[in-house]
This record gives C-alpha cells, structure tokens and sequence, in this order.
C-alpha cells in the first residue's frame, strides 16, 4: 500500500526526510525499515518537538540528510 498523495496543507508545512528505522503503518501510510518519507517538521505551538524530530526522538527513523 503506497502512501496517500499529501493534503494542501501537508504540502505547503515544512517537511523533512526521515528513513525509517522500524516499520510504521497507519491509515495513510505503511512505511518499512529503510523508506524515506518527508514529515511535518513544523514544532507545535507550544515548542512541542515537530512529527519528524519525535519519530527520530523516538528512534523509529533518523534523518535522511544525516543531520540532527
């Protein structure tokens, strides 16, 4: 199952790549150890950590680019 095609909004936030270290599989993707997929990289409005930095935080997936 491919990823779904991203919203207006999802397209204009700031993402970044993220390659997977796990697996993870939802209602809108299904991703395997090794898929790169740009997530949101926007922090929430209160300095919550953004979508990609909790997934790296979390050790699922490190960032593509190799930067921290």
């Amino acid at each position: 199952m491919a990823s779904k095609a991203p919203t207006a909004a999802r397209a204009a936030a700031k993402t970044r790549l993220v390659r997977m270290k796990t697996g993870m599989v939802g209602p809108d993707l299904h991703l395997v150890h090794g898929d790169e997929h740009p997530f949101d990289d926007t922090p929430g409005p209160n300095g919550e950590p953004s979508e990609a930095q909790r997934i790296v935080n979390a050790d699922f997936g490190e960032f593509a680019d190799g930067k921290a």
